[in-house]
């Protein structure tokens, strides 16, 4: 699993057996990924979680 706070691009089976996909940010504690933020939120299981990635892996970003 990724670190705590990682942001990820997800991928879990739906209960009607089709793959889901959304960014998402990792919560160690819980074992949950959340999702959705702006659009009322979500939380994923680390368990029904198939596939993830992390964002943002290599990149540095700086304010001018």
């Amino acid at each position: 699993m990724p670190k705590d706070g990682t942001w990820c691009f997800l991928v879990w089976k739906s209960a009607k057996d089709e793959y889901e996909w959304t960014v998402g940010g990792y919560n160690e504690a819980e074992k949950y990924f959340y999702a959705n933020l702006g659009l009322g939120g979500m939380i994923v299981d680390a368990d029904e979680v198939v596939a993830w990635a992390e964002l943002f892996k290599d990149e540095t970003f700086t304010a001018e």
